[in-house]
């Protein structure tokens, strides 16, 4: 789920967002990504408009090298499956 925050947003009181508009989700998503609040970013709603935002290009490069090897989904990973990929 994306996680409104203030973070980087000055002009406008997020509370009053309604970010199933695609247009303000748009513009609230490109806003995150240029000051990097990464908490606030959801790997499925980023991966569904990500073509459509208007960002640096090696970012955008980036990000979609990120969300292709790391899939879509947040997965939280137990001490045991990071000692196991330490090995």
């Amino acid at each position: 789920m994306l996680k409104k925050s203030q973070k980087g947003i000055w002009e406008t009181d997020v509370r009053t967002l309604n970010l199933s508009n695609p247009k303000v989700l748009k513009w609230y998503l490109e806003r995150k990504i240029e000051v990097g609040d990464w908490k606030a970013m959801d790997r499925a709603t980023l991966s569904r408009i990500l073509k459509k935002l208007s960002i640096d290009s090696r970012v955008k490069a980036l990000l979609q090298d990120f969300l292709h090897s790391h899939g879509n989904t947040h997965r939280k990973s137990s001490a045991h499956s990071r000692r196991a990929r330490k090995k």
